[in-house]
């Protein structure tokens, strides 16, 4: 720093420290302040109230999708691979 801006920075704190009231707060203070803020929302329930309607509703799509695809009948594949194909394949068309 230059001497100028050096001479400047101490007028400034002499300034500030001529300007001070010498009040300091009582050991209360602190307390008051906090007990005043408004308390900030939990995030797991700011998260739970703005995507529990989300998730329900992609369930709810999911399973619309699901049920469309079932065969007619309402017959569920009940083995393994036969949900396995029926999940690669759902129409139940052969393949080329």
């Amino acid at each position: 720093m230059s001497e100028r801006s050096d001479r400047r920075l101490e007028l400034a704190r002499e300034a500030l420290r001529d300007h001070h009231a010498r009040l300091e707060p009582d050991p209360e203070f602190a307390a008051r302040v906090l007990a005043r803020l408004p308390t900030a929302p939990d995030p797991l329930r700011w998260a739970a109230l703005r995507l529990l309607p989300a998730g329900l509703t992609l369930a709810l799509l999911l399973g619309l999708m699901v049920w469309r695809e079932l065969p007619a009948g309402g017959a569920v594949p009940v083995s393994v691979d036969e949900l396995a194909a029926w999940m690669v394949d759902p129409g139940g068309e052969d393949g080329p």
